[in-house]
């Protein structure tokens, strides 16, 4: 046991303190998303991005909005720094000003564009992040208002019943929106059933494989393959790469080839029956089952 009272406090030196709130803002800096507001963007040692002075001229940032740079800004916007935010109830104007910091800079003006505090009812707030390119180091965050809808950004937004969508490799599969849960659920089209994997694993979408023969495969049904009277499914493959299944027809039995019986949907060899009262023929002669004799794996 490790005695508390021997335990000596260890005092940091005071640049290393420093340095470490630097790293930590860093930090909270790429992993959080930011309200509306500014912040510096660290990319320009010579400026620095703050509030403008109580008082200060100030215009409209002329920024293009609508083209994204890459560094994961976004998303784009089509309305203009001064152009009335639609269904937002209360708007608020964002100023901001880059200062220099080092000699032989140049002083910029305030700059300010529209983001809004408050949406109309049925609507709320996305929001925009994205450079100015007019107040150098100035990253600005804005709100605009969209509308309340199912599923709201994700493929199957508003998408009440069962329909296709873009963005996926697939064509075989189908989505809708989940209002419960307010997320996406997939499933398998008719004439196809979910192969499973990896995919599956760290995503929604279904690994749609053609139905094999002598099975149907529907959407509506559990387990989404069924095979056929006198057929059971057999399935190859592994959780990772998925399942290749077919449906393999009942062993026959005798010189006379009497064959075997199963029920549809049946997942297993085991499912397999000889039917009784039907005459069976082998070299020890003639015999019939009294009762379903089925098949076993032994």
């Amino acid at each position: 046991m490790v005695n508390l009272h021997n335990l000596h406090k260890i005092k940091i030196p005071t640049i290393q303190v420093r340095l470490l709130a630097v790293m930590l803002i860093g930090v909270l800096f790429t992993s959080v998303a930011f309200a509306a507001g500014i912040r510096d963007y660290g990319q320009d040692p010579d400026r620095q991005c703050r509030k403008p002075s109580f008082g200060s001229m100030s215009s409209p940032d002329p920024t293009d909005w609508s083209t994204v740079p890459p560094g994961g800004f976004g998303p784009a916007s089509t309305l203009d720094s001064d152009d009335t935010i639609p269904n937002c109830k209360r708007m608020e104007q964002i100023s901001y000003t880059s200062d220099p910091t080092g000699p032989g800079t140049v002083t910029y003006g305030s700059h300010w564009r529209y983001s809004c505090a408050e949406c109309n009812s049925g609507y709320h707030k996305r929001s925009h992040s994205m450079p100015s390119t007019v107040v150098v180091d100035c990253v600005v965050t804005w709100e605009e208002c969209v509308k309340d809808t199912p599923c709201d950004g994700l493929v199957c937004e508003g998408m009440s019943s069962w329909g296709s969508y873009s963005g996926t490799s697939s064509t075989h599969n189908q989505t809708r929106c989940n209002s419960s849960t307010n997320k996406c659920e997939y499933r398998c089209l008719n004439g196809y059933y979910d192969k499973g994997g990896v995919l599956n694993m760290s995503n929604p979408v279904k690994r749609c494989a053609a139905c094999p023969p002598n099975a149907t495969c529907s959407n509506a049904a559990t387990p989404d393959i069924s095979c056929h009277v006198g057929y059971y499914l057999v399935s190859k493959g592994s959780s990772i790469n998925g399942y290749t299944k077919t449906c393999e027809q009942c062993p026959s039995l005798g010189l006379n080839n009497v064959t075997g019986i199963s029920r549809p949907g049946s997942t297993s060899i085991t499912r397999c029956y000889i039917p009784p009262l039907v005459n069976i023929k082998d070299t020890t002669g003639e015999y019939q089952f009294t009762t379903e004799c089925y098949y076993t794996t032994e």
